[in-house]
């Protein structure tokens, strides 16, 4: 169904150049690069770029309008809606399309496992009621602009909407809240991603609690039991292993390509081993049942399911088992990774390569040695290399390379054939380059 959103001078708090009050385009593009047919190009100004350089591009591409900064001079034959702030404007002009639609958003937000939940949601609510009407997070897109990014693609055609939001700093995700205005929510996981920029895991919590703010009145908030310390709302769903869990999971057991575990006694058997991502399974299943799908029904879909990106990753390459779950990585995420292993081996023709975990603070070094000396104790016949200064100040007797280019030359001498390698980092070490 072909896209159709209102752009009103009123909520984008603007004026257009020929005095209307209002047009209806395909789309806002961003990039002038791609095809702006039928679409209003809408310009941002970046640390290194500033979109207002490439409006002429982006009517050459077809687009049929334009936002710019009142600040910006020019001349064009298309109408141009003039902000105070074409950021501001285009998360206005999300949330006004947002509340144009009958599509229930579902708001994820959380320390890890964010994605992993938006595709297992996505997976289950897509086989139920068709992809035609599940709209989700493309990638990465979790930010500032890609949440208004997602909800621009929002059509009659979608029945839910499920939107990832992200966060490295303070007060982020109370605007993603306010351009969402998620009908339900969910928090993953609470930890310590990025706690050199909150202090504490309790400031974290209270940054990933901030997803409620501008929740619709009457939205649930699905969360881990032991995270429930953190909140007294009473509209909480929780999720865990504790009995006294709304959804208890309990783990039966896995292997290195699937594992088997119940939710609240029905049995599931899946293609994505670990109990971290068995717990992100149980978490969609409650908002699922929440949305009023018997549990019966969603439990078959799980075998369907695949998560996206470089998240257990596994490929087989040269006689080698790569397992990459490299997209990013804080101590709670090593952690259930190597336990995950400990599950079935001691170690024995496993090779682990851990890098640096990125934006850990002043206790950076010692929750590095933490997570080294787990390893070392959980899975003792395994061979371990590191990739990254921290990794290296940790554990001088690890094998250690300074960074991941320099590591896949070195090890593509040292692996040996049959063996399973596991990679996992923080993104800004970029892991996956040993593979290639």
């Amino acid at each position: 169904m072909q896209n159709k959103i209102k752009i009103s001078a009123k909520c984008a708090d603007g004026e257009w150049s020929n005095s209307q009050e209002f047009l209806f385009v395909q789309g806002i593009e961003t990039d002038s690069r791609k095809d702006c047919k039928g679409k209003m190009f809408l310009a941002l100004e970046g640390d290194k770029f500033d979109g207002h350089n490439f409006i002429d591009l982006a009517i050459k591409n077809g687009a049929v309008a334009i936002c710019a900064n009142k600040s910006h001079k020019g001349i064009y034959n298309v109408p141009i809606l003039y902000v105070k702030d074409s950021l501001e404007a285009y998360q206005n002009l999300a949330n006004a399309h947002r509340k144009s639609l009958s599509a229930q958003v579902i708001g994820i937000t959380g320390s890890c496992g964010k994605t992993s939940s938006k595709d297992i949601l996505k997976s289950i609510l897509s086989s139920i009621f068709g992809e035609n009407a599940i709209c989700a997070t493309i990638a990465n897109t979790n930010n500032h602009i890609g949440v208004p990014q997602n909800l621009l693609r929002l059509t009659k055609a979608h029945k839910y909407a499920i939107i990832e939001m992200g966060t490295n700093h303070p007060g982020e995700i109370e605007i993603l809240s306010k351009i969402a205005e998620p009908d339900i929510a969910m928090i993953s996981s609470i930890g310590h991603s990025h706690i050199e920029n909150f202090g504490t895991v309790e400031n974290i919590a209270k940054e990933k609690l901030s997803i409620m703010k501008y929740a619709n009145k009457n939205a649930k908030l699905f969360l881990p039991w032991n995270c429930k310390k953190y909140i007294s709302n009473e509209n909480i769903v929780t999720f865990g292993e504790d009995s006294h869990s709304d959804w208890k999971m309990e783990y039966i057991k896995s292997d290195i390509e699937s594992s088997e575990f119940k939710v609240n006694n029905h049995k599931a058997l899946w293609h994505i081993p670990g109990k971290h991502q068995a717990l992100n399974a149980t978490c969609a299943i409650a908002i699922c049942a929440e949305l009023g799908i018997d549990i019966d029904v969603i439990i078959p879909f799980l075998k369907n399911i695949e998560i996206s990106g470089m998240r257990m990753k596994i490929e087989t390459i040269n006689g080698i088992k790569w397992i990459n779950d490299a997209y990013n990585a804080n101590p709670e995420s090593m952690r259930a990774a190597i336990d995950w292993f400990a599950e079935f081996s001691n170690g024995e023709n496993i090779t682990m390569i851990l890098g640096d975990m990125l934006e850990l603070g002043e206790k950076s070094e010692e929750y590095h040695k933490e997570i080294l000396d787990y390893l070392q104790k959980k899975l003792p016949k395994s061979q371990i290399f590191t990739v990254g200064k921290m990794m290296r100040k940790a554990n001088q007797s690890i094998n250690n390379f300074i960074d991941s280019e320099l590591a896949g030359l070195e090890l593509k001498k040292l692996l040996k054939k049959n063996s399973i390698v596991f990679l996992k980092a923080s993104r800004g070490i970029k892991l996956e380059k040993i593979i290639k």
